[in-house]
């Protein structure tokens, strides 16, 4: 049986693009609106969730791997918290 997967974008789509396009503190995550309500909609039909993001710089000094990880760790309990998860990153 195959299994229904929706692959979702993390910045723009699940949260905010800040002004320098990286979400590498808490306090630049702004939830898009209505995203949760949405994804279980999506969910009640029957699909999981992987999410994939693209980080240019990530690694770098101007977006060190730390940031980007907490604010990563804090979307994924923020989103189970609402029951919705993601299968993987």
């Amino acid at each position: 049986m195959s299994k229904a997967i929706l692959f979702v974008d993390r910045d723009g789509t699940l949260c905010k693009e800040p002004h320098d396009f990286k979400v590498d503190a808490l306090d630049k995550i702004l939830l898009v609106e209505n995203v949760i309500p949405s994804l279980l909609r999506i969910k009640n039909a029957g699909f999981s969730f992987v999410t994939v993001t693209d980080q240019d710089g990530l690694g770098t000094a101007s977006y060190p791997r730390q940031g980007f990880g907490i604010c990563q760790n804090f979307l994924v309990e923020l989103f189970r918290s609402q029951g919705i998860s993601f299968e993987t990153v």
